[in-house]
């Protein structure tokens, strides 16, 4: 089975998305809802997990958080007590229970109290703080098959600043900043690569190659955006 995994770094910005629909299960990272839907979105970081909240994305299309945690609506008042400033999202009359996601310096300065119905949302218990990247790639490394990485530039953009389709919008850094996760990304993804040996992994960019760090494993290889097109519009026919 393949598996797409859609980042979102510069590299795949011409690259069309609707052209993988039926090719294979699509799995995007953060933002990407503004613009495409994927087969499953993830995100692990409370921001763009309240904007995806906010615009009523889960109603209509699976999701996938980090530490999501349901609680019964009867816990309610005793969560309330002591969680100082609190905004609510959604109507408690006809949610199923709620989740809590705090915000500020101290982690719950301001707590979002988010009132749950028939949101599609997963979760998954993220023991390695994995980002939401590599959270996707660990999910979808679960099964044996191949894994396409799409827009995993993994570098800054030629002036070192900041490669990603969605800087200077809600949730993400500034066009200038520099990018400080950068070898963060490599390692765990590196991490998953090897403990999963039998799936098949492979970067699409054009610069046909790897972070140096994955030198020594064998089951993941750079391809160009042309030999990807030629691959899974060949595995189409067939």
């Amino acid at each position: 089975m393949n598996t797409f995994i859609i980042g979102n770094g510069e590299t795949r910005k011409d690259f069309d998305l609707e052209s993988l629909r039926d090719k294979g299960e699509i799995y995007g990272c953060n933002a990407l809802y503004r613009d495409f839907s994927p087969t499953l979105l993830f995100a692990t970081d409370q921001d763009i997990i309240l904007e995806i909240i906010q615009e009523n994305y889960c109603l209509e299309n699976e999701c996938c958080f980090s530490d999501w945690d349901i609680i019964p609506t009867e816990m309610y008042e005793n969560f309330q007590e002591g969680l100082g400033p609190v905004i609510h999202i959604g109507e408690r009359e006809s949610a199923n229970g709620f989740s809590i996601i705090g915000q500020g310096s101290g982690g719950f300065d301001v707590t979002y109290i988010i009132w749950v119905a028939n949101e599609n949302i997963k979760s998954w218990s993220n023991q390695y703080s994995f980002d939401t990247g590599s959270s996707a790639i660990h999910w979808a490394s679960e099964n044996e098959g191949t894994i396409y990485l799409l827009g995993f530039d993994l570098r800054e953009t030629d002036d070192g600043k900041n490669n990603n389709l969605y800087k200077d919008t809600n949730a993400y850094s500034p066009s200038d900043q520099r990018m400080n996760n950068i070898s963060k990304w490599i390692n765990e993804i590196k991490f998953i690569i090897e403990n999963n040996p039998n799936v098949s992994y492979y970067r699409v960019d054009d610069s046909n190659q790897n972070p140096e760090e994955w030198n020594d494993l064998e089951n993941v290889k750079c391809i160009s955006y042309n030999e990807f097109k030629s691959e899974i519009n060949a595995e189409a026919v067939l």
